[in-house]
């Protein structure tokens, strides 16, 4: 029986820390275990955003969101999650007009192979934000509950911020994907995918060094060894 896990990979706002310069688009960051992404305080505030949801290359109409709540400056997405154990790969960019982003998989065994992508960019002109982006995903062979194929779905985001405060800072909030896509489990791509190795300590407690097979482990303490090993410069 292979061990699975879901990715869900959504994406509203970005912002970077260290990276790579790009000119045009601003600092670009990839996302890893130990380094998340945080909104800047430009975007921050109590915002409503409209995203709508189109289903293939007919471009039909399937769901709309349309939700008011705050982004708070400096709060993490939560993408980094996604990136343990080599799930998926995400880079970022942001300045305080234009954001882009990308995340992808790939899972290739003797029976499936599944390739996702999502990418997203906004723009936002003061008070006024808007954006589009594109989820895709390819799978082959027997994949067990995931059908054979390729399927599309593109989305549009507008936004207006109703004001600059962040609301009672000592409310907790969800992740702010969570947040702003309410009626479809989907701004979107969802993939089922094993993660592959350990990449923090958690990944080997409660017996999960059990189940890594590349590389298997044959306690825990060796899975935590390998954990810190990773950690080191090269």
């Amino acid at each position: 029986m292979r061990r699975l896990a879901s990715i869900v990979i959504g994406i509203l706002a970005l912002a970077v820390s260290d990276g790579a310069a790009d000119d045009k688009h601003g600092t670009v960051t990839t996302v890893s275990p130990s380094r998340d992404l945080s909104v800047p305080s430009s975007w921050a505030g109590e915002w409503r955003i409209t995203t709508t949801y189109r289903r293939g290359d007919a471009g039909s109409v399937w769901a709309v969101d349309d939700v008011t709540d705050v982004i708070r400056a400096g709060e993490p997405l939560g993408l980094s999650a996604l990136t343990r154990g080599g799930l998926a790969a995400c880079t970022g960019s942001i300045r305080d007009r234009r954001l882009e982003a990308s995340c992808s998989r790939q899972f290739i065994d003797a029976l499936c192979h599944v390739e996702t992508a999502v990418h997203v960019v906004l723009e936002r002109d003061g008070e006024m934000l808007a954006g589009s982006g594109e989820a895709t995903g390819t799978t082959t062979g027997d994949c067990g509950a995931l059908p054979p194929g390729t399927t599309r779905a593109t989305f549009e985001l507008v936004g207006t911020r109703l004001g600059r405060d962040p609301g009672d800072p000592g409310r907790a909030l969800v992740p702010l994907p969570m947040r702003f896509i309410v009626s479809v489990p989907l701004l979107t791509l969802v993939a089922v995918t094993p993660q592959v190795k350990p990449v923090i300590e958690d990944d080997c407690k409660d017996d999960g060094w059990q189940g890594f097979t590349t590389p298997a482990f044959k306690n825990q303490g060796q899975c935590i060894k390998f954990v810190h090993e990773q950690e080191k410069p090269r």
